[in-house]
């Protein structure tokens, strides 16, 4: 089961990091590290990648990716977002069963 999904109102030009055990942190862009958190399953309602690691590469390379989403299947999809989890509202986040959330880590 993924982290707590409580939200917070944030400024669009930062980002969340969830730790155990449901520590929220907010950081800004600069603090952002190349490291993500995976939530298997789910995924914010792009890029077309055929890894989860080219995906990263794209989101670590994007200055206001936040969070990315990756399909398992075939189609090599990839979804860049500027948003987590915790910034969009409830009623995008979804669960689906071919897809993969990867929520940036901070410091």
């Amino acid at each position: 089961m993924p982290p707590s999904t409580r939200r917070l109102e944030t400024n669009p030009l930062q980002g969340f990091y969830v730790g155990p055990p449901d520590r929220i942190a907010l950081c800004a862009y600069t603090d952002l590290q190349p490291t993500f958190i995976k939530y298997p399953g789910y995924a914010i309602d792009g890029f077309n990648m055929k890894s989860s690691e080219d995906c990263m590469d794209q989101c670590i390379a994007n200055p206001r990716c936040r969070s990315m989403e990756h399909v398992t299947t075939s189609k090599g999809a990839c979804r860049l977002q500027p948003v987590t989890k915790l910034g969009a509202a409830d009623s995008v986040w979804r669960a689906y069963s071919d897809w993969n959330y990867y929520q940036r880590t901070c410091l």
